[in-house]
């Protein structure tokens, strides 16, 4: 029942590499979840810490809550991401018991300042975070830019995946679209064009998120009546690449992101990617993985289209995906970045 997004999967892939691959002693502090108040998994020790409901009291407590489970965990370093007033406790709590902290941002508002700006108290809490962080990590050359234009440094460090290298492009028939069901996620831009796209199959996994269930309502409702969309609300992490392998496109809506795990599950699946906005780095287009359209939906359309008509094309950006996510975000090159960076402290 708790939200997973792109820094759950991130930073469960780092401490799973410290914890398998290191000689590192590795907890994580998780949200109150009505689980034991520490879990063991293999070699990573789990610490519940405060409730994620947002009410008064749940407020008024994380703080204390949160700062007891960091005098238990009691680690050399810590790590934290995404932004949240959380990294300004975490930040102060290093400074008072002499620890390290490593800020990891997640997102493009934890870079360009918009956190900060837009959520008062808890904003200037982040901020406190994020400037009194040993290191800043990004995912990003452009995020980078972003930090040091609001006067903070950071070291690029990019996503990480495992990868398996014998993924078939055979019996690829779908244009897959896989994210949160939020209003800046552009939900319905996925259905305008599977309703341009009568003849072609389309699947949508969109888990419903508890402060956006009308939209969910609607999207489920609009998706099930276009007839060609196969809507699917949840799929555990662990089961999610299948998808990803099997679809012959793969299409983000997003205003914005950090660096989209699925862009990379669609890289690790061979298949091109299309976006609507977002292209970090312009990696989809400096690496000829896909297409993006820059905010524009008839060339978003014209793209698709090409990739659908245009088998070399397709394959051509089907090779040079696998190729780009096996040379920048293989979990054994990157892992040995994170390990390099702590073992400085």
């Amino acid at each position: 029942n708790a939200p997973i997004g792109g820094t759950e999967v991130q930073l469960f892939a780092i401490a799973s590499f410290f914890a398998n691959k290191c000689d590192f002693q590795v907890s994580v502090i998780t949200g109150d979840w009505r689980q034991e108040e520490i879990e063991q998994y293999g070699k990573i020790t789990l610490f519940r810490s405060f409730s994620l409901k947002k009410t008064i009291s749940h407020y008024i407590r994380a703080p204390f809550i949160l700062w007891r489970t960091l005098k238990r965990v009691n680690a050399d370093v810590f790590i934290a991401s995404p932004a949240g007033p959380e990294s300004g406790i975490i930040a102060f709590f290093c400074k008072i018991y002499r620890k390290k902290f490593i800020y990891r941002t997640a997102h493009q508002m934890d870079c360009n300042g918009d956190f900060e700006k837009k959520n008062g108290l808890l904003g200037w809490l982040y901020g406190y975070g994020l400037r009194s962080a040993d290191v800043v990590v990004t995912q990003s050359e452009e995020h980078q830019r972003m930090l040091l234009e609001g006067g903070v440094s950071s070291v690029v460090i990019r996503n990480a995946f495992v990868l398996k290298e014998n993924i078939s492009t055979e019996n690829k028939k779908k244009i897959l679209w896989v994210s949160r069901c939020e209003v800046w996620k552009n939900p319905k831009i996925f259905l305008e064009i599977a309703k341009k796209l009568p003849h072609e199959s389309f699947q949508m996994i969109s888990p419903r998120q508890k402060n956006q269930k009308e939209l969910f309502e609607e999207i489920n409702r609009d998706a099930t009546s276009i007839g060609n969309i196969e809507f699917i609300e949840k799929v555990p992490f662990f089961k999610i690449q299948k998808y990803f392998n099997e679809a012959k496109i793969f299409v983000g809506t997003s205003e914005y992101e950090g660096f989209p795990n699925t862009y990379l599950q669609a890289c690790i699946g061979k298949t091109p990617t299309v976006s609507y906005k977002v292209n970090p780095d312009e990696f989809i287009t400096k690496n000829n993985l896909g297409y993006c359209a820059k905010g524009n939906f008839e060339k978003m359309m014209k793209y698709i289209r090409k990739l659908l008509d245009d088998e070399k094309d397709w394959k051509e950006k089907s090779e040079n995906a696998f190729q780009y996510v096996k040379k920048n975000h293989d979990i054994e090159t990157v892992g040995k970045q994170w390990v390099e960076l702590v073992s400085k402290f």
